[in-house]
Order: structure tokens, then C-alpha cells, then sequence
């Protein structure tokens, strides 16, 4: 039973997601206890952290800190109390990251100061006779000193446009490494490698922002990509930029390298800006002003003064185009790529300038915290884990989440909030809180997450907006009747998802005499009808651009009278569409066409299934068609022969359609989709991947040629005011990644046309399935979505014809015309169609000789000034958007898009995790890297990725790593015979597939690439979003049930199967969630 029954069209084709991984242990504080004291805030500033030497309360850093940058050590005075922090200068060369030590103290015995043990230490007071940090502090020099953060001032006026202009600084997208909040990057157009901006350099910038950056020197660039902090899953020795945000998962996770999943798992890792963030909490939270966010940065220990970098100051020299270059951008971007490529270094710079905030910043959801030793000190703890961490002003949080923390009840709640403003001189930005969400874990409560954190519309309209509605019982006007088309005996139906409520496109077939072809018909609701240009029910339209499908509900773009009856296809009444009507050659040529509003009404309402049935079936007698279709209705008179025979020759001639187009370059990337079977509460008890069929194909090769062919006519029509979709060319730079990678494995992927990487991608893929390594083959299709850029909504007035084309479908022309119930660009579209048939008509009947009658609407040859005249006066008359505003509108447009999009994945995961709660799967993964507390995988069934934690498989497991052939080594400890447990006890005795998959034996070794049985179980904690959690299936014996086959017969080893080498190369650069083109 596919998700959501009683779901509108698209909820149930396959919801496909991506979810990343979980965030949950990636910043868990090595320290014992839960008291405030002991936690660590990483998200913040997840740079900030130091480790204690064993038996020493010295501090240090991990990795240390380069030159320039002061420490700071508390220096007892001779009453026992700790005087202000004195700076201490490192030595030249003897650290290798600019990570300054800050430390954690407890104040709460005076005179002393005390420190959380770590395991393995000692516990002793800093700044105790004799300790190292006294030493150091003798015998070094002292610096500035300063208690605030000393954030750049953004630029302004004339300095920023000036310099924009000038190529001295460059705008860009802001984005946050989900794993390491430290690394922001910024893509600029032709420079091979993304721009690092590290910590403090992102300026109190956030995910999702437009920003201007300034270049650092190349003397301050850092490594190369192959030498990042953000490593490959196949080698800590490779690395890739974090994914775009166009085709990371919702929550921005990504890969994170081995080396960083280990830091869990360190125990001399230390929590080091606990003191000032926690003492401008409480200072900001008390005051609730800005004077006091000045305030308590002041109060702060002067260790912050090592936070910023030198080359951070306004006076650091700073990278200029070389002398002689063009003062404008695409000259100094030119001249920033060649010095990329001449140094082989990864350039870092700056924010200077906060151009366009995020919409991250207005919807953030997450967890109040409020520590118990100081009750006015407030904060926020996003769960988006790129999002810093935020002061609350205690006097503008509701009374009913102050209530509920009275009542103890806070912890496990979720709100909603927004970036109110982050100060020049405050460490932390300040946060209002807007709403409470509900309890977290449980489905509503998540769901209006989901529809808060990606700004979806209310259920309900406004008034205003239902008083555009027409009357009901509603009749079709009698103008309407003296100037459509009459289809109303023609033999049209639709084919929909079974529960779909929102038919707008139908189908209709003829044979055409003596064997010329086929009339055929693609008939689209009209919904233009029903939304007054200018009305409020236009303009709600126009803010929602698109409908939302969740799991278990829809937020529709428009009113469900509209959606559901007036404009829905439903059979056996007259509804008013638009139709587009085609004479094709048993070839797929076009020799006549039409489009113009029509009056259709629908036969039956088939779906996927019963269409699929049909094409599976031959002719038969007369009358078996009747038995296998009997529960659908069938009106007009019509027989279901005809109708099975109406369905066969769309098939029939929607593979032709389909074999020309991938034949004339389309390309095609399919990827797994998830749909979940519920039970009578509407929890889901099932999850299954969704597989197109044929019938699916049918439906959609006639959808895309009704939409290319009205790109085409109104392209021409109103060249200057149409809206189209385009699909940009891969990104240079990664596919020639791509490009070298096939190379380097003697891949024989041709990437130099979407054609031509279709064709070859597929006998690659045919290949590997035959050979058994089904694996590879889709782990190979994720690689190419790599360079793959997103297809947008554009206006034709501000980009040239050359780049209008669409990359993955091929084809010149391309735009949405066959879903406007819930699309909004569709709405549009069949306005541009309407007013540019009146101006065809008004060009035909000036032409000095007609031509002669037919179905045909043709491109007439006709003077330019005739076809100026005609469309402005079409435009005028249908009150069409000038090409500025249909710009906004394409802007507006791909936005809710892309959020409607991760809003689906977002739900997608939510009832994944919560099936996984009760009812767990037993399936094989693909390990991606391998970590000192956990395995990072691929699951090729699901789509999706998942940990394996090896740091919790039970007493008497033993875990060994090899760091220098990146592997880990599982093995039973003393006791040899180890009962396997689930840790979560909600998981049912008998997983889902447990026993189509195979047991491995201990003792094991496992590297990347290895195939792994895995239980998949899910994770709600606190403030965090869900996640998925994969548990290694292991025995300490040779299995003997039938469980020791894996898929229907196919016997493997007990052992991890090694991979062929292509599929060790296939994620040097990481995985990312596939984001198929879908037009």
C-alpha cells in the first residue's frame, strides 16, 4: 500500500530522499557528567577545543596553533584567587593548526580552580605552584590583550560596490560543513576549487547566505583538496568540498573523512570556550539587550584574543588580480583561477560583506536549554548542526514553553525560532523564539518541524483568498461553450497514482487512415480559468509556486475545491483544459499540431497498475478486459477494448518517443525511492523501494513532448517575457574530476555530451549487474550526479538563447505546462500559451494569403514588426507579467521548489525513522570510511547512507584499527561464545528480510568498499533531528539456517565480499545524495 492513502499525485510515485547521517554523537563531549559545566557546545565553535596532558593540567591544543597567535594561562596571585589571564606566545613551527587553547574552569570553590576529569587523568588546579602553564607564562611576552571577538565590520555603500565591481571582492552562497562548522565555503564561477573560509573569517555569516568575500594572499592558502580537513571516504588522504546545497540532504549533512568521525572517540579532547560563550549567555540573557551582549563580551577571559586570525585584521594585505588585469570581475576571476591552478593550493579569504540573509535565518528549530545554576541565562541549540549556537533573551520566550520548563517538561520539546541579529562584539548570535513545536519524536510534532524549518504555507486559505472562489454547484458558462473546443465524445482518460486526487492531465489516441500515424492528445486542467490575474487567489498561488507532498498529507497550492473538483479530471463530468493535439508518424515526426482550450470529459480514471496490467497483456476476446478492470467506472459508452487498446498504442508509441530521445541525447539518472506501507493508526509498519514501470514511462514521454513543443511556441511568440526551465551544463571542474576518475580506472564513461555519458553509462551499469555487483552499478550513478547542477524556472528576457537548453532531457526548448494545479509556473505558462494564440491568430489574419485550414498552429513566416505588434497587444490584453516580474516569479519559483523537495526528503526520513522504532530491516551496506567509533555506509536498497557503530557492539567485542591500511579488525574478547543484543529494546524480535541476509563471522576485518549485513534501527535524541542507525550482523559461528543465502539462492561468504576495483574507486570524493533531474 504506497504511503499516504488519499494523497494527492506525486506523494505516491516514490517519495526518494537522501537522508544524511546523524549528527548526534559527532560532538560528544569526552567528559563525565551531565551538569552544564561539562557540556560542550562545539557547534558554535567547533575549533575551540584543547585536551589535558596526562598527569598535567597544562593546556594545550590538538593540533596546536600557528604563529601570531596569543595564549592565555591563569596566573595565581598570592591570596590563591586567579588573576587575569596572561598571553602566552607559541614557539614558531611547533604547532601545526590555529586552534587556541580555551579553557573550562569551575569557579565554584573560591580560591581554587577545578576541572572535569577525564579518563586517564589526574585532577589538579590550573595554575597551581609548579604546574607547566605557570612555567610558560614566565618566560614569555605579552600581547594585546582583548576580551571581544574581533569580527570584521561589514563593508557598505560606495567601499562595496566599488569593489565588487573592481574584482577585489567576489559574491557567493555561503556554506557550512555540517561535521565541522569551522569550514564555510563559497563556489565562484570558473575557479577550480571552492574558497575555504575558516572560523571567524565567515564573519557571522550563516548556511544559506549571499555574502561578499575577500581573498587571502596565497602565502595564507591553505593545502590543496587533496590535503583538506575534509577528507575522502576512501582515504584520509583525498578530499572534496563539501557538497552544493542543491543537492546536499535537507539537514546539510554530508560525508564526513575518517579522520574526523574518530574525534568521538578521543579522550583527550577538551571542551575550550565553555567559559566566555556560557558567561555571555548569562551576562545577554539577564540583560536582554544589546548593552549587555557589550557587557558580557567584555566579562569574557581573554583567551578570545587568539581566536581571531592575523591576516584577519583590516590592515592584512590581501589578494589583488595581478597588475595590468582588467579592473572587472570576470577578469580577476580569470586571473584568481590561473594562480589557483599554478600553486595547487585551495585559496581561503574572508566575509566582508552579509549581501542577502539566508531564509535559514527566519526558520530555525531546535531545543531551549537553560542552565540549572543560573536560571536567566538562556540558549538555543538549532538542530541543524550548521547553525551556531544562540542567545535567548528570557523575557521574549512564550510563557507556555517558561511554563513547561517549570514543569520539567522543556527537555524533550521542540521550537521554533529565528536569527534575530549578531553583533560585531558578540560571540553568539541572539535568537527569538516564535513557537513551540511539540514533544520531539513523535509525528505531528515532527511533521510541523518540517513545515516550520521549510517555511510550507498553512492547510487553510484566508478568507479573501476563498471569496475568489467560483459558486457551487458550478456549470460551464455558455461563452465558455461558443469558444472552446468540444472534446466531450472523444475517448480521453487519465492514468494516476491509485489514491491521486489532483488528476490534471489526461490522454487520448486515434489511428489516423491508411496507416499515417496516430492523432494524439495531451488534455491539461485549466486552471487559469479559475485564477484572475492580480486576484488574491493569485497571489496566494504565486507565494505557495508549489504544493508539498509530506508522507502523510499535502499542503496544497491551491484551495481543495479547485484541486480536488472544479479543475481536477475527474471522469463522467465536463471539465475545461487545455489541450495540445499532434498527428505523429509511427516514426514519432510531428505533421500537424494544435493547442487551444477545449471541454473534455474523462472516461475512467486508470492507475499505474491497471495501465501496467493492460500493457502486459495481449488482445484478448472481448470481455476479459472487463473482469481485470471491473472496480473502475467506466463512462461515455465506451468498452474496456477500446480503452486496452487506446493504452497499448500510447505505449506502443510512447517507446518510440522514448528511444528517439535518449537516441537525440537525453540522459537519464534514476535513483531509489522509498514508499511506506501503515497500518490503522497511520504509523508506518512497512518501507519498500518504488520501481517505475512501463506505464509510468508512458504517461511521462507524453508529458514532456506537450511541454517542450509549448516551450517552443511561446518562445517564439514572446521571446523577451517567457518562462521556461532550463538545466545548466555539469560544473567544469567537477566533471573533469569526473573525466580523470574514469580515466584513472579504465571506466569507459564518455562524458563529453549528456548523450553520450547516457550511453555509456548504461552499458557500464549492464555490465556490472551482469557480473553481480548491482552495488557498483548504482554507486556509479551516484558518482555521475556529482557535477549535475539543478534545473531552474528562468525568464528568456535576461539570459541568451544559447543557454535556454535543457542538459539532461536534451532538448532546446523546455518548460512546465502539464501540472498546474500544483505548480504555479504551469499557471503562468498557460496564460504565455493563450495570449500567444491570440497573437498567432492576429499575425494569420493579416498574412495576405491564409493558408489552408487545418489542425495545424504552425511558426508562420512573418514579418518581425507583424509578430512585435500582435504580442504586445496579446500582452496587454491578458495583462502577461513584464519580463521583470516573471524573473522574480522564476527566482521564487525554484526556491519553494527546492524547499518543497526537502521538505518531501525531510518526512521521507521522519517515517523512516519512526518505522525503524518498532519494526527494524535487516539488508547489506557498502562501507564508505572507516572511523575508530564508526563505519560510515551505503545502503544500495534504500538509497540512503548509515553508521554502523563498532564502539557498540556488546561486552567481550574487541576493536582494533589499523590506521595505515585505513581498516578495522572485530574480534571476540574473552569469552568466545557472544550473545548478539539490540541495544534499543523498543526493536521487534523479527526485523523485516532478517532472513535474506547473511551473518558475518568474527573475527572480521573491514575497509572501505567491503559489503556488510547491517540491522537498521532509528535515533531520536533531544533537540536533534532523527536519524538512522545500521548495527553490524554478526555470529561467532558458522550459520546453518536457510539465512545463509542473500538473495534468492545467491550464496556469498561469510566474510565481507571485496569489491571490485572500480567500486574502491568510486568514492574518493565522497557520497552525496543523489538528486535526480526529474522534468
Amino acid at each position: 500500500v504506497p504511503a499516504g492513502a488519499g494523497s494527492y499525485r506525486g506523494q505516491n510515485e516514490g517519495l526518494g530522499f537522501t537522508p544524511g547521517r546523524g549528527h548526534g554523537n559527532r560532538y560528544r563531549a569526552p567528559l563525565s557528567g551531565e551538569s552544564p559545566q561539562g557540556q560542550v557546545y562545539p557547534q558554535a565553535y567547533p575549533s575551540l577545543t584543547s585536551s589535558m596532558a596526562q598527569g598535567s593540567p597544562r593546556v594545550r591544543t590538538v593540533q596546536g596553533a600557528d604563529e601570531g597567535h596569543a595564549w592565555h594561562t591563569p596566573v595565581r596571585a598570592p591570596s590563591g584567587h586567579l588573576q587575569q589571564a596572561q598571553p602566552v606566545t607559541p614557539k614558531q613551527g611547533s604547532y601545526s593548526d590555529k586552534q587556541p587553547p580555551l579553557h573550562t574552569p569551575s569557579s565554584s570553590t573560591p580560591g581554587r580552580h577545578s576541572w572535569k576529569k577525564l579518563p586517564g587523568q589526574h585532577q589538579q588546579p590550573m595554575g597551581t605552584p609548579g604546574s607547566s602553564s605557570n612555567r610558560s607564562n614566565s618566560s614569555t611576552p605579552k600581547t594585546r590583550k582583548t576580551n571581544k571577538p574581533d569580527f570584521v565590520k561589514y563593508w557598505e555603500g560606495l567601499k562595496l560596490s566599488q569593489g565588487l565591481k573592481r574584482g577585489m571582492i567576489f559574491r557567493g552562497k555561503m556554506r557550512i560543513n555540517a561535521f565541522n562548522r569551522r569550514e564555510g565555503y563559497v563556489t565562484l564561477p570558473g575557479v577550480p576549487v571552492d574558497i575555504l573560509i575558516k572560523e571567524h573569517s565567515q564573519n557571522r555569516t550563516v548556511e544559506g547566505d549571499e555574502v561578499a568575500i575577500e581573498i587571502f594572499p596565497s602565502d595564507k592558502w591553505g593545502a590543496g583538496p587533496k590535503a583538506s580537513s575534509t577528507a575522502s571516504m576512501a582515504s584520509p588522504s583525498m578530499a572534496s568540498t563539501p557538497p552544493s546545497a542543491s543537492s546536499m540532504p535537507p539537514d546539510g549533512s554530508c560525508i564526513t573523512p575518517a579522520k574526523d568521525i574518530a574525534l568521538e572517540a578521543d579522550s583527550d579532547v577538551q571542551p575550550t570556550m565553555l567559559d566566555m560563550v556560557q558567561n555571555q549567555l548569562s551576562q545577554a540573557s539577564l540583560n536582554g539587550s544589546k548593552a549587555s551582549a557589550n557587557k558580557s563580551s567584555g566579562s569574557m577571559c581573554s583567551d578570545a584574543a587568539s581566536m581571531t586570525p592575523p591576516e584577519n585584521s583590516e590592515k592584512a594585505t590581501m589578494w589583488r588580480p595581478p597588475q595590468g588585469t582588467p579592473p572587472v570581475p570576470d577578469a580577476a576571476l580569470e586571473a584568481l583561477a590561473a594562480e589557483c591552478n599554478e600553486a595547487g593550493n585551495r585559496p581561503t579569504g574572508r566575509v566582508v560583506a552579509l549581501l542577502e540573509e539566508s531564509p535559514k535565518r527566519a526558520k530555525i528549530v531546535g531545543q531551549l536549554k537553560c542552565r540549572d545554576d543560573q536560571p536567566h541565562s538562556w540558549s538555543l541549540e538549532p538542530a541543524d548542526p550548521r547553525m551556531p549556537r544562540m542567545i535567548v533573551d528570557p523575557i521574549k520566550i512564550p510563557p507556555e514553553l517558561l511554563k513547561a520548563h517549570e514543569d520539567g517538561r522543556l527537555g524533550s520539546m521542540l521550537v521554533g525560532a529565528r536569527l534575530d541579529r549578531w553583533e560585531v562584539n558578540s560571540w553568539l548570535p541572539f535568537a527569538v523564539v516564535r513557537a513551540s513545536m511539540g514533544q520531539a519524536g513523535e509525528i505531528d510534532s515532527e511533521t510541523a518541524c518540517i513545515a516550520f524549518e521549510y517555511d510550507l504555507p498553512p492547510d487553510d486559505f484566508k478568507i479573501e483568498v476563498l471569496n475568489c472562489l467560483p459558486p457551487t454547484p458550478w456549470i460551464i458558462p455558455d461563452e465558455e461553450r461558443a469558444v472552446r473546443r468540444p472534446l466531450q465524445s472523444e475517448r480521453i482518460f487519465s492514468i494516476d497514482p491509485k489514491t491521486a486526487r489532483d488528476l490534471d492531465d489526461a490522454l487520448s489516441i486515434k489511428e489516423l487512415p491508411d496507416g499515417r500515424g496516430y492523432e494524439v492528445g495531451v488534455h491539461i486542467a485549466d486552471v487559469a480559468h479559475f485564477i484572475p490575474p492580480g486576484s488574491a487567489l493569485d497571489q496566494e498561488a504565486r507565494m505557495r509556486s508549489t504544493s508539498s507532498y509530506l508522507i502523510q498529507k499535502v499542503v496544497p497550492m491551491l484551495p481543495r475545491l479547485l484541486c480536488e473538483e472544479l479543475c481536477s479530471l475527474n471522469p463522467g463530468v465536463e471539465r475545461l483544459a487545455f489541450s495540445a493535439i499532434w498527428e505523429l508518424t509511427p516514426e514519432g515526426d510531428i505533421t500537424k499540431q494544435w493547442y487551444g482550450r477545449s471541454i473534455i470529459t474523462s472516461c475512467c480514471k486508470l492507475d499505474y497498475e491497471a495501465a501496467q496490467a493492460i500493457i502486459e497483456t495481449e488482445e484478448s476476446s472481448e470481455g476479459e478486459e472487463e473482469w481485470k478492470l471491473g472496480e473502475i467506472a467506466l463512462h461515455g459508452g465506451f468498452t474496456w477494448d477500446q480503452v486496452a487498446k487506446d493504452v497499448r498504442l500510447l505505449h506502443k508509441l510512447g517507446q518510440v518517443l522514448r528511444k528517439r530521445r535518449f537516441d537525440e541525447g537525453s540522459l537519464r539518472l534514476n535513483n531509489t525511492k522509498i514508499v511506506f506501507a501503515m497500518d490503522e493508526d497511520g504509523n508506518p509498519c512497512k518501507a519498500i523501494p518504488y520501481r517505475t514501470k512501463q506505464s509510468n514511462h508512458l504517461v511521462e514521454e507524453f508529458m514532456l513532448l506537450a511541454n517542450r513543443s509549448v516551450a517552443k511556441f511561446i518562445s517564439h511568440v514572446f521571446p523577451e517575457n517567457a518562462l521556461l526551465r532550463r538545466h545548466p551544463p555539469p560544473e567544469t571542474r567537477k566533471l573533469e574530476g569526473l573525466r580523470d576518475f574514469c580515466l584513472k580506472y579504465n571506466l569507459d564513461l564518455d562524458t563529453s555530451t549528456a548523450g553520450a555519458l547516457n550511453n555509456s553509462l548504461t552499458c557500464l551499469q549492464e555490465t556490472m549487474k551482469a557480473e553481480g555487483n548491482h552495488e557498483v552499478a548504482e554507486l556509479v550513478t551516484i558518482q555521475v550526479t556529482k557535477p549535475m547542477q539543478l534545473a531552474l524556472y528562468f525568464c528568456t528576457a535576461g539570459l541568451d538563447e544559447s543557454e535556454w537548453s535543457h542538459y539532461a532531457l536534451g532538448f532546446p526548448y523546455y518548460t512546465h505546462f502539464t501540472s498546474p494545479i500544483r505548480r504555479y509556473p504551469d499557471v503562468l505558462v498557460h496564460r504565455l500559451l493563450a495570449a500567444a494564440l491570440e497573437a498567432h491568430d492576429a499575425v494569420l489574419r493579416q498574412l495576405p494569403k491564409a493558408p489552408a485550414p487545418n489542425l495545424t498552429h504552425a511558426e508562420l513566416k512573418a514579418p518581425q514588426a507583424l509578430w512585435k505588434q500582435a504580442s504586445s497587444k496579446a500582452i496587454e490584453d491578458h495583462g502577461l507579467a513584464d519580463s521583470e516580474s516573471v524573473s522574480v516569479t522564476s527566482k521564487h519559483a525554484n526556491d519553494r521548489k527546492l524547499a518543497a523537495r526537502d521538505a518531501q526528503n525531510a518526512s521521507s526520513k521522519l517515517f523512516l525513522c519512526i518505522m525503524l522504532r518498532k519494526y527494524p530491516m535487516d539488508t547489506t551496506a557498502v562501507v564508505l570510511a572507516v572511523g575508530k567509533a564508526y563505519l560510515v555506509t551505503y545502503l544500495p536498497e534504500y538509497g540512503m547512507e548509515a553508521q554502523v557503530f563498532i564502539n557498540e557492539l556488546g561486552d567481550g567485542i574487541s576493536v582494533k584499527h589499523n590506521n595505515n591500511e585505513n581498516a578495522v579488525t572485530i574480534r571476540t574478547g574473552q569469552s568466545p561464545a557472544i550473545k548478539q543484543e539490540t541495544k534499543d529494546s523498543g526493536l521487534s524480535d523479527n526485523p523485516q528480510d532478517s532472513c535474506s541476509v547473511p551473518r558475518v563471522t568474527l573475527p572480521l576485518t573491514v575497509s572501505p568498499f567491503d559489503v556488510l549485513p547491517v540491522r537498521l534501527t532509528s535515533r531520536f535524541q533531544s533537540g536533534k533531528k532523527p536519524e538512522v542507525i545500521a548495527s553490524l550482523l554478526f555470529t561467532t559461528h558458522q550459520p546453518e539456517s536457510s539465512c545463509a543465502k542473500l538473495n534468492e539462492g545467491s550464496k556469498r561468504s561469510q566474510q565481507p565480499i571485496a569489491p571490485s576495483p572500480q567500486l574502491a574507486a568510486m568514492f574518493e570524493g565522497g557520497v552525496r545524495g543523489l538528486d535526480c533531474i526529474q522534468d
